[in-house]
């Protein structure tokens, strides 16, 4: 590689160092555009991204919808609007959860990310959802046309899971 720069003399930049200045600039640039209003996007609870458009990738029996964030489609969130389901969710989770709490329309807003583009219903495989210190505290999985919320205890290891069955593509 030649002492750190590419053979025309231009700089190489390591892939965290540049992950990281995307991540920043995606941030940075979060005031930029508006949410949708209408039945497509779902608001978002306090993130990094909260002013960032949000389009419905899949809507689930039982009061949920899976989001993609239009601007950064590895950025998801699961939104949860069935009251029994949060409470359960924020009861059972992980110590890294405490803090996390219903939106002021009662909704839980659980957002991740994942390693590959989300366009469509067909896309969504999984994404996780992180806590303090980059600790993984829960899994979204599309798994036999539901989704499933797997809570990841201390250990990293399942601790419980919420099920949303009979998902539909949602945009």
């Amino acid at each position: 590689m030649n002492g750190g720069f590419a053979p025309k003399g231009r700089p190489v930049i390591p892939h965290r160092v540049l992950s990281a200045v995307l991540l920043f600039s995606a941030i940075g640039w979060g005031g930029c555009s508006a949410p949708l209003d209408g039945p497509e996007s779902s608001e978002t609870q306090e993130s990094a991204l909260v002013n960032r458009t949000w389009i419905k990738v899949v809507e689930c029996e039982g009061g949920a919808v899976v989001d993609v964030n239009e601007g950064e489609r590895t950025y998801l969130q699961l939104v949860v609007r069935n009251r029994a389901a949060a409470d359960y969710i924020l009861a059972h989770g992980s110590d890294y959860m405490r803090g996390m709490q219903t939106n002021a329309k009662g909704e839980l807003v659980m957002g991740g990310s994942t390693d590959r583009g989300v366009f469509g219903a067909n896309d969504l495989r999984s994404f996780r959802g992180y806590g303090n210190q980059q600790w993984p505290i829960y899994d979204i999985i599309r798994v036999a046309g539901g989704v499933k919320v797997s809570l990841l205890g201390n250990d990293q290891l399942e601790a419980a899971h919420w099920w949303f069955p009979n998902c539909r593509a949602g945009g």
